[in-house]
């Protein structure tokens, strides 16, 4: 769809050396997303989210939760190993008849280019993916945000803020990207969606970088203290 190849680098060129694999791009107009977002500006995402997630065949393997809930388990003390194993179950379960799509996997303000007011350029596409539940791009966007703007770790924007605004309804942007999509959510489900966003994040973050599991700092209030705050609410 034009909403979203106008925004592609195609690549020129792409090799691999021992290390690493390099890609060659030609530079896209704009510079990072500035915070806060600003109301065109979210606007032209979630354009851009709605077109990008039914721009490809549905036929893509599904994102596993469960698989997503392993790697957190692997990384935390039994009673949370338990209860995330748990909680990927009932999430799939309730989650289970809404559509999967495209995303991008990485949709934040550093990779979204903006020009003028408006968003040009979307890069950095190294997690993109079909399969993927809906809304996990814009949740992202937003909740990274908030981290940036309060300074605070990931898991207490997700409990603090994340979690209340999805049951709430006042997540911004979700509305109109839902009526976008077709889709009516209530907000126990876009909840149920936000948990799991935060999930299979973590879960990237303890396979990507082997130093998360062994901080104490970045793993207690991301991850442990997230899914005791979970298991105390009773979702």
């Amino acid at each position: 769809p034009p909403q979203v190849r106008d925004r592609l680098a195609v690549p020129l060129a792409a090799g691999s050396l021992p290390l690493a694999s390099w890609v060659a791009e030609p530079r896209l107009p704009g510079s990072p997303l500035p915070l806060p977002i600003a109301p065109a500006l979210l606007a032209d995402t979630v354009n851009f989210l709605a077109e990008l997630f039914t721009a490809v065949s549905h036929d893509a393997p599904r994102s596993s939760l469960a698989d997503a809930a392993d790697v957190v388990a692997a990384a935390v003390p039994a009673p949370q190993a338990a209860a995330v194993g748990a909680l990927a179950d009932r999430l799939e379960e309730r989650l289970s008849g809404l559509p999967r799509g495209f995303a991008h996997g990485d949709f934040w303000a550093t990779n979204l280019l903006v020009d003028s007011g408006r968003l040009t350029g979307v890069v950095d596409w190294s997690g993109a993916g079909g399969g993927r539940l809906p809304l996990a791009d814009l949740l992202h966007l937003v909740t990274s945000e908030q981290v940036s703007r309060t300074e605070r770790p990931l898991g207490e924007v997700v409990t603090g803020w994340l979690l209340p605004a999805a049951q709430r309804g006042a997540l911004p942007g979700v509305s109109a990207l839902c009526g976008s999509l077709g889709l009516a959510l209530e907000g126990a489900v876009v909840r149920d969606l936000a948990i799991a966003y935060w999930l299979e994040h973590v879960a990237f973050h303890l396979s990507s970088y082997a130093d998360r599991a062994m901080r104490p700092g970045w793993l207690g209030p991301n991850v442990v203290e997230v899914i005791s705050s979970i298991v105390d609410t009773g979702l």
